[in-house]
């Protein structure tokens, strides 16, 4: 793991020619915006005088249409100035942090992937997702980005979207097989769908024994046995910090040769503001704390020691139709 000295160090070949642009899309947004908005202040109270009161609405339409114009064009090239910024700075920083990393950030959890996790009951309509690392971290591979999936109601009004998840998924590869499948469901989200059943997924609920986890969170699982030897005392304690950290959505399942995490958060990671420089150093401080955050888990989960390596390994396949929920 480099210093942050180092790491500025490899960036700092990048810094002039960001820098540079930065500050040129920053005084072409400012000068779109001022002349565009005085040219809307002035034209809009004439058209008012010249075609009179009835005109308001359309006027104030007009404005509206104005107003998002000015700030479209005010922000072209900013997401290429992000992509680049990402590519050249973000990348070299998880490198330099650790060389088993991989960073894509236009790239995302592959939507079968997020399927066969089975967390969701919904089917999103729309998929998207950024920043996607993927590597080993000790003994663990992983692949995790942010993701935000939404479904969408039709109405006589139109669609309105609804989140189904917004923020960071992890599949972490164990290569050893679940004979069962086990998911850990946050409580307050299971009661905010109205759901009281007693299973998921086809699996059963499990009451375990420590209290606190209970009120936290839900268990299913096709094996009684396996949950219990998966969710130790320990990791309990350590899936109940988690929780306090990232708030009550937190989700875990256990299927086939993976752990799925999906840890809920409007945190946008990654992003640099457009108005401080690149080379600012409490902002590289801060890219390293995101990363640090993001790949937290593996080590808050003690997902290193391979406790599963114990378990028997017969061999249960994941059909591949399964991604059709």
């Amino acid at each position: 793991m480099e210093t942050i000295e180092k790491i500025i160090q490899k960036i700092e070949a990048h810094i002039p020619a960001l820098e540079e642009e930065r500050i040129r899309l920053n005084a072409r947004s400012r000068k779109i915006q001022t002349y565009g908005f005085l040219s809307v202040f002035i034209s809009l109270p004439l058209l008012g005088v010249l075609f009179g009161p009835k005109s308001f609405v359309i006027l104030l339409v007009l404005g509206v249409l104005a107003a998002f114009g000015i700030w479209y064009a005010a922000k072209q090239g900013f997401d290429v100035f992000k992509e680049q910024f990402k590519r050249k700075i973000i990348a070299t920083i998880i490198k330099e942090f650790n060389p088993n990393l991989n960073y894509t950030p236009g790239h995302h959890i592959k939507k079968s992937e997020y399927f066969q996790s089975k967390l969701f009951r919904k089917n999103p309509d729309i998929y998207n997702g950024e920043d996607y690392i993927s590597g080993r971290l000790n003994s663990t591979d992983f692949r995790l980005s942010e993701l935000h999936t939404m479904y969408e109601v039709k109405s006589k009004n139109g669609k309105t979207k609804h989140t189904i998840f917004q923020g960071i998924f992890m599949v972490a590869d164990f290569h050893k097989y679940f004979h069962s499948e086990t998911y850990i469901l946050p409580e307050t989200s299971w009661q905010a769908l109205g759901l009281h059943k007693k299973k998921h997924q086809g699996a059963d609920l499990i009451q375990m024994e420590n209290a606190e986890f209970e009120r936290s969170f839900r268990v299913f699982s096709t094996s009684d046995q396996d949950a219990r030897y998966i969710l130790s005392p320990s990791m309990m304690e350590r899936i109940l910090e988690l929780q306090k950290k990232y708030g009550n959505n937190v989700s875990i399942s256990f299927r086939g040769t993976n752990v799925y995490i999906a840890l809920e958060t409007d945190v946008d990671f990654f992003e640099h503001n457009m108005h401080e420089p690149v080379a600012e150093r409490s902002f590289i401080h801060g890219h390293l704390k995101d990363l640090k955050e993001m790949l937290g888990t593996i080590d808050e989960l003690n997902l290193n020691t391979r406790i599963w390596s114990k378990m028997p390994k017969k061999v249960k396949h994941i059909r591949k139709d399964e991604g059709n929920i």
